[in-house]
């Protein structure tokens, strides 16, 4: 099974040009057949997850929209979150709220599919302590139940995976334009293991998505 994570910066590419046509592009290319998607706004138009669901044909679980944040130079701030794509059936979801950050709440969004716990998460960038807890309550709500479970998203740290997690490295996540840190990671749990990973070269955001290939 192909995964993807994607931080799509509410549609804003390094060129500060708001478009989800390219990332609507990037999901199809890859493959993937569940995504976990970052920084998903509520725009004019309505939430952009469902619209991306609704282009690709695919069905989602919706994030809270629990914080605001502006994305690029003269774009409005908005309610945003995540949200997960699934080109199968979702079973259920679940929303586990985290510790408090400076910014905002954040939560770990749950989708189970194909019996299989998809945990999407993103926690906070501005705060070390703050991020610290929220990593600490992400694997222990990832761990919890016990069966297979796949962890995935911007994390914002380089090693923010659970103890004994299964993990392929892809490499540099961000800036997209000149990549350096790596802050987009897909774990395996409960006997998911990650076969491949790789990033995606693109602009239409500020970071690059993650393609991974997982043995269930």
């Amino acid at each position: 099974m192909k995964v993807m994570t994607f931080n799509i910066a509410q549609g804003v590419g390094m060129d500060n040009v708001e478009d989800l046509t390219r990332v609507a592009e990037l999901i199809r290319d890859s493959g993937a057949e569940v995504v976990a998607l970052q920084e998903v706004a509520v725009d004019e138009h309505g939430d952009q997850g469902v619209r991306l669901a609704a282009r690709l044909g695919m069905e989602i679980a919706e994030g809270y929209k629990l914080g605001r944040w502006h994305c690029g130079h003269g774009h409005p701030s908005r309610p945003y979150g995540m949200a997960v794509l699934s080109r199968h059936p979702i079973e259920a979801v679940a929303h586990h709220l985290l510790p408090p950050s400076p910014d905002d709440y954040r939560e770990l969004l749950e989708a189970r599919i194909l019996g299989i716990r998809f945990l999407a998460a993103h926690p906070t960038a501005e705060g070390e302590a703050e991020r610290a807890a929220q990593l600490a309550a992400i694997h222990r709500i990832t761990g919890s139940a016990g069966g297979p479970a796949v962890l995935l998203g911007d994390l914002n740290d380089a090693h923010a995976g659970p103890p004994g997690a299964a993990y392929a490295d892809p490499g540099p996540t961000w800036p997209a334009d000149a990549p350096a840190e790596r802050l987009d990671h897909v774990y395996g749990l409960g006997g998911v293991a990650v076969k491949e990973a790789r990033v995606m070269t693109a602009l239409a955001s500020d970071h690059l998505p993650v393609v991974a290939t997982l043995a269930l």
